[in-house]
């Protein structure tokens, strides 16, 4: 009885350290020894919030953080997915639980030594699990297919985060400073003056890129923080279809009509067009102006602004025909705070 008993107890401590043991030269580790990965909103977050003005966390704003030994980012010591608090949603201070490697100890990895440190890297947003690691990037990617709400879509990868085991231990916390490594381009279309209606409601917005990959797989490098199109991708690589949850109403006054946001990756010097297509309520396809690509492409963390006049014609058998005219709008607009994209003051 005494011999079962003993292996029992055996079993039931292998079972609870199994999830985030290491070898952590100061000994087993204990519930204050738990760690958290942290970021502030309005300087690393990018999400544009609505009406409030404010920049805050939401509860689909998962990490994905890596561990590395030293300065040596060929190969991760531990990477985790890091889920936010429910205290953090809708706040500015984003706290984010491991969901396996719960301890500070778990980050270090076998062999430990107190003089060692130690390199930290995240991305978000990551919804299952983190993304393989392979000398230096993982590999994600931007769909094709969007709902308009491009803090789901986009990718923001932090700064490299160095620290001494010592702090680590001490502080049992990582602050991370996230930066946006996709574009993106906020759309505003207007009914123009000489429309049949006064307003028009849009319910998808399409653009295509015929020359550059603008969504697919993806890979980012974390030491250069850059994000560039992968060799081989699934599905299309040229098209961004934007369908809206709310369909948005438009009218020929530009002021009071909403952006309609698409995340791409960020393309090299190019030359060709962006092609649009737009869809109303009751499916009439709504025919827009093509504009000439940035002599220089699109950047990484590059907001780029553009507005496409509109002119919907009613026949006399009351089916809509719409035709289109060129605004010359340049890629450039202001707009409330909508975090740390930067506005590319790009004409073009």
């Amino acid at each position: 009885m005494k011999k079962a008993l003993a292996v029992a107890l055996i079993g039931f401590v292998a079972i609870s350290c199994s999830k985030g043991e290491s070898s952590d030269p100061q000994g087993p580790a204990s519930e204050e020894d738990r760690i958290l990965f942290t970021a502030e909103a309005p300087s690393t977050r990018s999400y544009f919030p609505g009406t409030s003005g404010l920049m805050y966390w939401s509860a689909t704003d998962n990490l994905a953080a890596y561990a590395f030994k030293g300065t040596d980012t060929n190969s991760a010591i531990v990477s985790d997915l890091c889920e936010i608090t429910a205290e953090s949603v809708g706040t500015n201070e984003g706290k984010f639980m491991p969901k396996n490697f719960l301890f500070a100890s778990s980050w270090f990895g076998t062999d430990a030594q107190t003089s060692d440190t130690y390199s930290f890297y995240a991305y978000y947003p990551e919804s299952n699990a983190p993304a393989t690691y392979n000398s230096g990037a993982v590999l994600l990617s931007v769909p094709s297919a969007q709902t308009g709400e491009f803090g789901r879509h986009q990718i923001c990868s932090s700064a490299l985060v160095s620290m001494p085991y010592a702090d680590v231990h001490k502080k049992r916390y990582v602050r991370f400073a996230f930066s946006p490594v996709t574009s993106l381009i906020r759309v505003r279309l207007v009914l123009s003056a000489d429309s049949d209606v006064e307003e028009a409601t849009i319910k998808q917005l399409a653009l295509t890129a015929g020359g550059s990959n603008i969504c697919g797989n993806c890979t980012l490098n974390f030491p250069s923080n850059t994000l560039a199109a992968a060799t081989t991708s699934e599905g299309s690589t040229h098209m961004v279809n934007v369908s809206l949850s709310t369909p948005v109403t438009i009218t020929k006054k530009a002021e009071k009509n909403p952006y309609i946001d698409f995340v791409i990756l960020p393309t090299a010097e190019t030359s060709g067009t962006i092609k649009f297509v737009a869809y109303m309520q009751d499916g009439t396809k709504l025919t827009i102006a093509s504009k000439n690509v940035p002599a220089d492409g699109f950047k990484a963390g590059m907001r780029y602004f553009l507005d496409r006049e509109i002119a919907v014609k009613i026949d006399k058998d009351t089916t809509p025909d719409a035709s289109y005219i060129d605004g010359g709008f340049a890629w450039d607009g202001a707009v409330d705070n909508d975090g740390a994209y930067t506005d590319a003051n790009t004409a073009w």
